[in-house]
């Protein structure tokens, strides 16, 4: 499978020239690699590069009861081939919004990576960034520390 490292795919065109499947049923196990439970409510796109997938969730809700309103969103690391999540980072909100609103929430933006380095926000505006192996440098977007970030990755 072809690196995907951003929302739109290698080029920007949400095309690849690799052959898709044009049909595929979980319930049939047609065209499906695998399966994996995660978290909450929300996915991201998918960013692939290499070996890793790269994708958002919600912070998961305290109970059924809970309010629907959050904004705290977790980027993971999985493996493309099996699924399995081999790393997770919080990533949280500067304010919330509800939870699956209109089709989208707060872990609607899709990661970008270069394979070295992998780029989480939410819709919010918080960044993480991490390392493909988990290292992960959090911004704080409001001051000068701008060159101390770009340093540290």
């Amino acid at each position: 499978m072809a690196e995907w490292p951003q929302a739109g795919g290698p080029d920007g065109s949400w095309t690849t020239k690799e052959r898709a499947p044009h049909r595929w049923s979980v319930a049939e196990n047609r065209n499906i690699l695998f399966k994996t439970e995660l978290p909450e409510t929300g996915q991201s796109g998918i960013a692939k590069f290499g070996d890793r997938l790269y994708f958002t969730t919600m912070e998961p809700l305290r109970n059924a009861r809970s309010r629907k309103d959050g904004g705290n969103v977790t980027g993971h690391a999985a493996d493309a081939s099996t699924g399995e999540i081999l790393w997770s980072v919080d990533i949280p909100a500067k304010e919330e919004s509800p939870y699956a609103y209109g089709f989208s929430d707060s872990s609607t933006p899709t990661p970008v990576t270069n394979g070295t380095h992998v780029w989480f926000t939410n819709s919010s505006g918080h960044i993480v960034c991490c390392t493909a192996w988990q290292r992960c440098v959090a911004p704080n977007l409001g001051s000068d520390d701008g060159a101390a970030f770009q340093q540290a990755i």
